[in-house]
């Protein structure tokens, strides 16, 4: 008679979490450096235990208003491009 084992791995969403922060990590470290991405400076840990990313201060704007406006300015563009052409 054959056995068979099954075995189930479970995850807490604390382990995927992790996995995200990692992950994140291992993408901003594959950027390196460039103007259009905000530098990863270094990880810290809160008072309660959770880790934190460190990345470069934004001045500017947030990335979604930053995208809206990108957007609308690119329509205009390519919107007075036509009518030109």
């Amino acid at each position: 008679m054959e056995s068979s084992c099954i075995i189930e791995k479970k995850t807490s969403k604390l382990d995927d979490d992790i996995k995200k922060f990692v992950n994140e990590i291992k993408l901003v470290r594959m950027v390196g450096f460039h103007q259009n991405v905000n530098g990863f400076l270094g990880i810290s840990k809160d008072d309660i235990g959770n880790y934190i990313m460190i990345l470069e201060y934004a001045n500017e704007v947030n990335l979604r208003d930053y995208l809206i406006n990108e957007k609308i300015e690119r329509f205009k563009e390519e919107r007075f491009i036509r009518m030109e052409g």
